[in-house]
């Protein structure tokens, strides 16, 4: 079983496609940030893509540590994230903070025209932290990812296993 946590408008085949809004091919309707009522070692893999910056921190990490607790021995966890870091290196301040705090962002660089604010901002070494400190193992960064809707070059892409 793999699930696709703040699937938004980007389900993913094969995938149960779970977010708090009824959207076209939305499986389960469900606020991600309460507890995953799925059991314990019950799930192959999750991913999240673009989605924990719109969670405050302390809901991102109890959100992690649940799907800790929900993925089998050897399971995975893609995230991909807009990394602040790539980002306030790529841009000037004032862009920056216009596509972190999610207004008045051009198209071509929104693809998912994202209705809600960012409500935290990740880089690639922070939420590798999190992710080792929570236990998770072979945390690593990747390249790319097959289930990316947008490829640009301000975002990561991590993957940590249970």
């Amino acid at each position: 079983m793999k699930l696709n946590l703040g699937a938004g408008n980007f389900p993913l085949k094969g995938f149960i496609n779970i977010d708090k809004k009824k959207l076209p091919g939305i499986d389960r309707i469900l606020e991600i940030k309460d507890k995953l009522d799925y059991p314990d070692g019950s799930i192959d893999e999750i991913y999240m893509g673009h989605f924990i910056e719109h969670l405050e921190v302390d809901d991102a990490v109890n959100l992690l540590k649940d799907c800790l607790r929900v993925l089998k021995k050897e399971g995975k966890i893609i995230i991909t994230i807009p990394d602040f870091e790539k980002i306030f290196q790529q841009f000037n301040f004032s862009t920056a903070n216009k596509m972190i705090m999610n207004r008045n962002i051009p198209e071509e660089i929104n693809p998912s025209k994202i209705e809600e604010h960012h409500k935290s901002l990740w880089t690639n070494y922070y939420l590798e932290d999190i992710l080792r400190k929570l236990n998770f193992k072979d945390v690593i960064t990747l390249e790319d990812c097959p289930y990316l809707t947008a490829k640009v070059n301000w975002q990561s892409i991590i993957e940590a296993k249970k």
